[in-house]
Parts: C-alpha cells; sequence; structure tokens
C-alpha cells in the first residue's frame, strides 16, 4: 500500500492552491466547522492551552501544530506571543489585523521586528487583554460543544471510484487516517519503551542482587581467612609454649642425669680410698674354716 504522503501527490499542488479551498478553509483539511470550534475553544480555554484543549475532546482529529497554525490564519498574524494564555475575542482581533497595513505571508501579517523581550511581551499581552479581553463572566458562558467520535475510513473506501465523497472529505478522511495510524504508532512505540524501562528496571535490580552477593561471599570469605590466621596464630603460639616447656623438662632431665653421674662418681671414688684386707688372712680363715668342718 502507498504511504499517505505520495496519495493524490500529482494534484497536490493544485488543491493547496485552490483560492476556493483558502475561502472555504483557512488551512488545508480544515472545514468551516472545525474553524469556529476552534475559536470557541481559544476564547474557553484561552490562546496557547493546547494541551487544555486537545483533552477536550472537541477536535480528535486535530495536533497541536494543526491548531497553532490554523489560529496564525484566524487572527490573520504570525506571531501569537501577544496573546499567549489571554482570553480574548478571536473576531474582533481579525478584523483589526486585516485593516493593518504590513508585509502578509499566506494571508496574515509577519514579524518585521527582533524577538520579543519579555518586557516587551508584557506589555503587549496587558495592552490586548484589555483591548480585547473577555470577562470572567463571559468565559464561564461559553458552552463547549460535546466530544466528537472519530469515523475513520480505510484507504479503500477513500480512494474507491465510486466514492461520493468530496475533495475536502477525501483530505479530512486521509488525515483523519494518519492521525489514527500515527497515535496507534505512538501507542505501540510507548508500550515498547515502558517494557524496554520495565526490563532494564528488572536488569538493573538483578545485578544489583548479584553485586550484593558478590559483597557477601567477599566479606565472608575475608572474616574465614581472618578467623583462620588468629586461630593458626594461637595454635603456633601454644606449639611455641609447649617446645621451651619441653625443652626445659629436658634441660632438667640432663642436669638430673648429670648430677647422678657425678654422685656416682663421687662413690666410686670413696670406695677406691678405703683400705683393703691381705688376701692371705683371707685365704688362711678360709682355711680353718674347711677344717672344722
Amino acid at each position: 500500500m502507498l504511504p499517505l504522503s505520495s496519495v493524490g501527490n500529482k494534484d497536490k499542488k493544485n488543491i493547496c492552491e485552490s483560492k476556493s479551498l483558502w475561502n472555504y478553509a483557512l488551512s488545508p483539511g480544515w472545514t468551516q466547522q472545525e474553524v469556529e470550534v476552534l475559536k470557541i475553544g481559544l476564547m474557553k480555554f484561552g490562546i496557547g492551552k493546547w494541551t487544555a484543549m486537545e483533552k477536550s475532546g472537541i477536535l480528535p482529529t486535530k495536533s497541536i501544530q494543526q491548531c497553532y497554525l490554523q489560529t496564525q490564519r484566524i487572527i490573520g498574524q504570525q506571531s501569537l506571543a501577544e496573546f499567549m494564555n489571554l482570553h480574548v475575542d478571536i473576531d474582533r482581533i481579525a478584523i483589526d489585523n486585516r485593516r493593518k497595513q504590513g508585509i502578509r505571508k499566506m494571508g496574515f501579517l509577519v514579524n518585521q521586528g527582533g524577538k520579543l523581550t519579555p518586557e516587551e511581551k508584557a506589555q503587549l499581552q496587558a495592552m490586548n487583554h484589555g483591548k480585547y479581553g473577555l470577562t470572567p463572566e463571559q468565559v464561564e458562558q461559553i458552552k463547549l460543544p460535546p466530544p466528537c467520535s472519530v469515523e475513520i475510513y480505510d484507504i479503500d473506501k477513500i480512494v474507491h471510484p465510486k466514492s461520493k465523497l468530496s475533495t475536502i472529505e477525501k483530505i479530512n478522511h486521509f488525515m483523519k487516517l494518519e492521525d489514527a495510524l500515527l497515535a496507534k504508532l505512538d501507542m505501540i512505540k510507548s508500550k515498547r519503551t515502558m517494557k524496554q524501562g520495565l526490563v532494564a528496571g528488572a536488569n538493573a535490580q538483578q545485578q544489583m542482587q548479584i553485586d550484593n552477593a558478590h559483597h557477601n561471599m567477599q566479606a565472608m570469605i575475608k572474616q574465614q581467612l581472618e578467623s583462620t590466621l588468629m586461630t593458626k596464630e594461637e595454635d603456633l603460639k601454644e606449639d611455641t609454649l609447649t617446645e621451651n616447656t619441653q625443652m626445659d623438662v629436658k634441660q632438667e632431665n640432663i642436669k638430673d642425669i648429670r648430677s647422678n653421674a657425678e654422685l656416682s662418681d663421687n662413690t666410686e671414688s670413696e670406695k677406691e680410698k678405703m683400705p683393703q684386707k691381705p688376701k692371705r688372712m683371707a685365704k688362711t680363715k678360709r682355711i680353718q674354716k674347711s677344717k672344722q668342718d
């Protein structure tokens, strides 16, 4: 299927330059009824309150950019800065701008000077509020049209040879279809982004858990290592003490042995010093004893 931008490219230039089209709707794709609804929304919400207008549902097929461009065309000037956030009479501004002299592009006045300073902008807003501003009672009395339900035609129905749709209606339906497709694409992208965010969050949480477990494991290993080293150190001290004790016992034993040896040597020396009886006397005594027997 051809992209929407390529449909009707042959006649696009002529359609956009049609004077009757510009008179019928101030920019392509807008009906006079939609323009009137936009004017009501601008007076009710204030110029520049695009999000509030979008949420109201009064122009469901129009984007903020389309509403901004159409507002420029309605009031007849390029810059909206001096009207931002103001509840003003749109028709009176448009009439006054049509009477002004100046450089115009596509029917509305364009900026001729530089960018407004905040002070200049505030001064112009105050002046426009006093000149075109609506009272709170007038704003309260403005009734918004009910939110619209959008009927989306498929492309075959729009370009069907027997279709009774006018050129403007075809353009409107093409834009509605394109907006619907873009909205669906944005929804898909949003869901995908959300899913990726959830996955990224889960991965980050899982990585944090892994890091915590790794840190706890390192702390436990360090604690066990320190405990083992302390135990080994205590065992080493105890072994050293035992060896010293055994060495002392051995030294005491050696001293005792040496003392005993010295005592024995002294005893032998004393025995050697004692006088011995003659051997003959001992032999005589043995003979006498045998005679007696």
